[in-house]
């Protein structure tokens, strides 16, 4: 069992020492309280048999019931913490253990067990879902309309990409889905080179029953070492139609920004020849629904690179 572990159990017996320290604290508080008011009482009784009777009839009664409900909400307090430890069990704390080696808050962590017999490590019920956009691409720096066009990353893009795969080198990563355009293949690959398993990202090529062929991995040991990456067209970036490959502040001056702005950042209104972000979100989310939301289901951690909306 953990150090972590023995705080729990520790916290439970502290909960019985606590009844039992109210119980006995109680009735000597309330003995002790009750001989000095004794004391008082027949102090006066020799002083002053007027004062005496006063005492006895009207203050005595009355201290007394509310030494007894003192008493009581005492008991009752008591009885309360009774219930509450007897309602808890060690399995079911959730343990948090830190570490100066690298973890991934999805790793497994011990729970602890009275029986050492079955002190088995419980999997984590949570699945990683990480979004990731591509790096900056070599269109991106020229301030042009990329959509669909097939654009790799600048040196900084590559940078980024870098970056972005330490800061989730600790989650770990069952599968990767990215879209069909290479900026966003590179930053996935790019980002999974700083992953602490380093497992191989393999795209998987389903476009054909030869392409399935050829890059089948006959190894299982191999398999176990990669992280298959599915490239799908439906996670692309919108189309922008005649908007590809102008410049942003060029068009803008053309058409006009509220016209530029009104293909860029409305619902439904798509570029000339190009697509709306109604129609670019019901294929991106419908593949999201067939092919990546049962991943997520069945337990499997997933990176997602792909593209912004800008």
């Amino acid at each position: 069992m953990s150090k972590s572990g023995n705080l729990v159990v520790s916290s439970m017996k502290g909960l019985q020492n606590l009844v039992t320290v109210n119980n006995r604290w109680c009735g000597v508080a309330c003995l002790v309280v009750f001989f000095f008011f004794f004391f008082i009482s027949v102090s006066f009784l020799v002083i002053n048999s007027q004062l005496s009777t006063l005492i006895c009839t009207y203050s005595l009664p009355r201290f007394l019931r509310s030494l007894l409900y003192i008493y009581n909400q005492f008991q009752a307090r008591n009885w309360s913490v009774k219930k509450r430890m007897s309602s808890l069990r060690p399995e079911e704390f959730c343990v948090v253990q830190a570490s100066t080696s690298q973890t991934s808050v999805f790793d497994p962590v011990s729970s602890p067990s009275t029986n050492n017999t079955n002190n088995s490590e419980k999997k984590s019920n949570e699945t990683a879902l990480i979004l990731m956009r591509h790096g900056e691409s070599l269109w991106n720096e020229k301030n042009l309309f990329t959509g669909c066009v097939d654009v790799p990353l600048t040196k900084k893009g590559v940078e980024e990409a870098i970056e972005a795969g330490k800061r989730i080198s600790n989650i770990p990563v069952d599968m990767i889905y990215t879209s069909a355009l290479i900026r966003a293949q590179m930053t996935a690959m790019l980002a999974m080179t700083q992953h602490r398993r380093r497992k191989v990202p393999i795209i998987i090529h389903n476009e054909s029953e030869q392409a399935r062929t050829w890059s089948e991995i006959f190894s299982e040991d191999t398999k176990k070492q990669s992280i298959p990456v599915i490239a799908a067209w439906q996670l692309n970036e919108r189309m922008y139609g005649e908007l590809q490959g102008l410049n942003k502040q060029e068009t803008a001056d053309r058409y006009g920004k509220e016209q530029v702005h009104e293909w860029r950042r409305s619902y439904d209104i798509p570029p000339p020849n190009g697509e709306s972000l109604e129609m670019c979100a019901e294929r991106a989310v419908a593949y999201f629904k067939d092919q990546i939301e049962p991943q997520l289901l069945s337990g499997k951690n997933v990176m997602i690179a792909a593209h912004g909306i800008h």
